[in-house]
């Protein structure tokens, strides 16, 4: 009698769990991600602008910008070790507010300077 009440119990169970799998694969998981944004032709022209300046600065290893805020990733003096600067350029004047590990490096304020004369339209001072 126990090995019959045991099997139906299993059967049971086993149903309950197959249903469950079914209604589980059924439902639609919808993620909460917004949808990619498109960049403006201001940000794309600034992105290229960026990334012509670091391929012309040996010391920048490389660039990731976002909008018009950018982090430059910089060899040390020994190019043993990298270090990262971070900038926030205004679009229309080129200012910009920067933070970097060594603030008295001079690269770090020249990728600064060089892409605000480029949203300027001002003449380079080093290339």
């Amino acid at each position: 009698m126990k090995a019959v009440i045991g099997a139906v119990v299993v059967g049971m169970a086993s149903v309950l769990v197959q249903a469950a799998r079914k209604r589980y694969d059924a439902v639609e998981i919808e993620a909460d991600e917004p949808p990619a944004r498109l960049l403006t032709p201001a940000e794309r022209e600034f992105d290229a602008m960026v990334d012509e300046v670091a391929d012309g600065m040996r010391s920048v290893k490389k660039v990731l910008t976002h909008g018009f805020n950018v982090t430059a990733e910089f060899w040390s003096g020994s190019r043993k070790q990298t270090w990262h600067a971070d900038y926030e350029f205004d679009s229309e004047t080129g200012n910009y507010k920067w933070s970097c590990p060594y603030p008295s490096a001079g690269e770090p304020r020249r990728f600064g300077d060089e892409v605000r004369r480029r949203i300027r339209g001002e003449g380079s001072e080093y290339w």
